[in-house]
């Protein structure tokens, strides 16, 4: 059975991992982390985000810092510690993104309170590049490079957009269940995550695997047509990378109003395809959102073809 290693600890169990791919820029870390570090002192202006793809022109992260964290920061003079790695003369911060936002929107240059992480609790990774097909047992074209280059890509710009808490997300067409734990990877949080498929060996696959990961609490594999799913939730993410392979039948429609919506299409497209969009503009047009915020699209090469995989991403 195939080891999900996004989200496996590195091989000597560091529990702070560094991810330096620029498709998967960020930091995994470990329950328990900040709460064995001491606080220190340092210098705002010698700090850097590491991700670097939080920016004060999204709106959703300028709003955010806006509304609750300057206000605490004009009230306490600071905000809870960052956690911080240094790389040779330079702190990064790996987890604190919008804290940072909050002290340079302040124009603050003073000492903040960091937890730095010692280089004996990191582990560096560029672990894009071993994410492939490297078991017997993982089905044939689940978890190729493109596919996992255009999840990484959404799952990036949720972050960056500073999308990245849920009650409930819903993954349709969720074919052998691999967003699962790129979600967990990358660190959009959440209460239950439902991967939804039609096929009931892809369910079963996912089943299997999200079990013997420990994961199976949180997410939860259901075999059912996504035409009929009844999302529920306050604060819901619908994911569907599958678009060109979903007719649309009702469960775009059936989106609440509110819901943040990503979804991928792709070009290139086998005639028998359920839907055949071939360019983004009709992509875009396709699935009418009350806001959008992303609308792009990234060149891949598959087994035998180079495409475009579109994304869209914005609030029903």
């Amino acid at each position: 059975m195939i080891i999900l290693e996004l989200i496996e600890k590195s091989a000597d169990h560091r529990p702070v991992t560094i991810h330096t791919n620029p498709y998967y820029r960020g930091a995994t870390i470990y329950p328990g982390v900040k709460a064995k570090l001491p606080v220190t002192q340092i210098p705002f202006d010698s700090l850097r985000m590491w991700e670097g793809d939080k920016t004060l022109r999204t709106k959703a992260v300028r709003d955010w810092v806006k509304n609750n964290l300057i206000p605490t920061l004009q009230d306490r003079g600071r905000l809870k510690p960052m956690l911080v790695w240094k790389r040779g003369n330079q702190y990064f911060v790996i987890d604190g993104n919008h804290r940072y936002l909050a002290y340079k929107a302040a124009g603050f240059h003073g000492p903040v309170p960091v937890r730095v992480v010692p280089d004996d609790m990191v582990a560096v990774s560029n672990k894009i590049e071993k994410i492939n097909e490297d078991s017997p047992d993982t089905p044939q074209g689940s978890r190729t490079k493109d596919l996992n280059l255009g999840k990484l890509w959404l799952l990036t710009e949720l972050k960056r957009l500073g999308m990245d808490k849920f009650d409930m997300v819903y993954v349709l067409g969720s074919w052998y269940g691999s967003m699962g734990p790129y979600l967990l990877d990358k660190h959009i949080k959440f209460d239950t995550a439902y991967l939804i498929d039609i096929d009931p060996k892809n369910t079963e696959y996912v089943q299997e695997l999200v079990k013997e990961q420990g994961y199976s609490d949180r997410i939860i594999a259901v075999t059912q047509d996504c035409n009929t799913t009844d999302f529920k939730g306050d604060r819901i993410l619908v994911i569907n990378t599958s678009c060109n392979d979903i007719e649309n039948l009702g469960w775009f429609e059936h989106i609440p109003q509110g819901a943040v919506v990503a979804l991928e299409g792709r070009d290139g497209q086998p005639d028998n395809a359920t839907n055949t969009t071939q360019d983004l503009d009709t992509f875009h047009a396709e699935y009418a959102l009350e806001e959008t915020y992303v609308v792009d699209k990234i060149q891949l090469k598959g087994y035998d073809d180079t495409y475009n995989r579109f994304l869209k991403i914005g609030v029903k």
